[in-house]
């Protein structure tokens, strides 16, 4: 059990060092109470994982081949498989919000008494914090979707407007992903919303989005920080335990080539299990990564909650003073 001592308490004004160099050492001080609370979707969420890694790296590679050798139809190679896909995908999704709210679960436990208690259950699973966290999720994807849209159409219409209905692909390619950082860089003060709205019950959706997006934009530099950070050091743990999941389907790639160019070999009949196997591990390893994540974000919330309610004390004092 962790401490709410003056060095990891939450309401605490910190540099973005602080807020790394804390929200790791409290995920990695408590990892085995988190393992315990959300074990379970991380499971199902892997179990996802393999099944979109065998459908994309085995079979619809293969159905594209026997489809291009006359074996069954364009449609039934397509539409079928991309609709598993899709299912499969949104499935994922849902699940990986349901694990990431057993996380704030226990940070909003650390944030009512100062500790993460140790998990006594095999598995924990807070309605509320669930419900909650989907909520906020999908506002924030429905406000990046908008964005995104206004975004792509305004360019449309700059390219118009100026006579260019067809532009080098070099130079669309840097535009839309200036646009791209650009609209990143403006969706990162939806965390401090994010993380107040799971952790505040008194607090509604529409007034914490609002509100809360100009606190956190207020505050951009810090949060791009925080964010920026552990996002490096998210992509660089990430890609070294997707290694193999990459060196199979570059395979599997090479071996599909080779089978439309008259190679007879091909992959050997145990490789759809073992791309499962790999993209399940390397599944489930993923999302406790990709969970660290909340612990830094969460003391910059917390951070950033404090620098506006001392800002707030002092200037009522001086005018206090001045009266």
């Amino acid at each position: 059990m962790e401490n709410n001592t003056a060095e990891n308490g939450l309401m605490r004004r910190r540099g973005a060092g602080s807020c790394i160099r804390t929200g790791y050492g409290l995920y990695a001080d408590n990892f085995k109470s988190i393992l315990k609370s959300s074990w379970i979707p991380a499971l199902v969420y892997s179990l996802i994982c393999a099944a979109i890694g065998a459908l994309c790296v085995i079979y619809i590679p293969e159905m594209a081949v026997t489809t291009l050798r006359g074996g069954v139809s364009g449609t039934e190679t397509t539409l079928l498989p991309q609709t598993m896909l899709a299912v499969l995908i949104i499935a994922g999704g849902l699940v990986e919000i349901v694990f990431y709210s057993c996380g704030m679960s226990l940070l909003r436990s650390h944030k009512a008494n100062g500790s993460i208690d140790k998990i006594r259950k095999r598995f924990y699973f807070d309605l509320r914090t669930a419900v909650r966290t989907l909520k906020i999720t999908l506002a924030i994807i429905i406000v990046c979707a908008v964005s995104t849209a206004v975004l792509w159409v305004a360019y449309i219409y700059l390219l118009n407007s100026i006579g260019l209905k067809t532009i080098e692909l070099w130079k669309s390619l840097v535009i839309m992903s200036f646009f791209a950082v650009i609209v990143n860089i403006f969706m990162l003060p939806f965390i401090f919303p994010f993380m107040k709205y799971i952790l505040n019950d008194n607090v509604k959706l529409a007034d914490t989005l609002t509100s809360g997006y100009v606190t956190g934009l207020r505050r951009l530099h810090f949060i791009l920080a925080v964010a920026f950070i552990t996002m490096c050091v998210t992509v660089a743990a990430g890609t070294i335990i997707q290694l193999p999941t990459i060196i199979l389907a570059t395979a599997n790639a090479q071996s599909i080539y080779g089978t439309v160019y008259g190679d007879p070999l091909g992959m050997p009949d145990y490789m759809p299990v073992l791309t499962a196997a790999t993209f399940f591990i390397a599944g489930f390893m993923q999302t406790y990564i990709r969970m660290s994540v909340l612990f830094p974000l969460y003391y910059a919330y917390g951070s950033t909650e404090t620098f506006f309610k001392e800002k707030a004390e002092s200037k009522k004092q001086r005018n206090t003073i001045e009266e």
